[in-house]
């Protein structure tokens, strides 16, 4: 199957993202749309160590744009396309426990992410606003 005009619209995500919040450093890193497939990773550095890591990819699976995040030995855990905008993109996965809905909107030279449980009498909300940095 072809890729459809979803994976190409994507490629406003493609490129290097990082943000600084209390001596902690946040990347994230996205391939640009290729086929079926948008490949990527993010990284969490506090001085001088990791502290966190995840592989990512949006792929076609099933005829769905899907998300799937690779978490330590969690396994991939695929998130479905909800909404999809000329510079916005909703994933959900109700059955996971957190999050269950992965959010990426495209402002300007920021690319913002948002983490949160579907269930909004439970709030448990993650935000990250990141730039664009060199791809060095």
């Amino acid at each position: 199957m072809a890729a459809g005009p979803e994976m190409a619209s994507l490629g406003w995500m493609s490129g290097c993202w990082a943000l600084e919040r209390n001596g902690t450093r946040i990347e994230e890193h996205w391939s640009k749309p290729a086929g079926e497939l948008m490949l990527g990773y993010s990284r969490t550095m506090r001085p001088g160590r990791p502290v966190f890591f995840e592989q990512l990819r949006i792929e076609i699976k099933e005829g769905e744009l899907t998300y799937i995040p690779l978490v330590g030995k969690q396994g991939p855990i695929p998130f479905t396309l909800k909404k999809s905008g000329t510079n916005e993109v909703v994933f959900e996965n109700a059955a996971h426990d957190y999050p269950q809905r992965i959010a990426y909107e495209r402002v300007g030279e920021e690319l913002k992410a948002k983490t949160e449980l579907l269930d909004a009498a439970k709030p448990r909300t993650q935000s990250f606003s990141y730039k664009r940095i060199s791809c060095d």
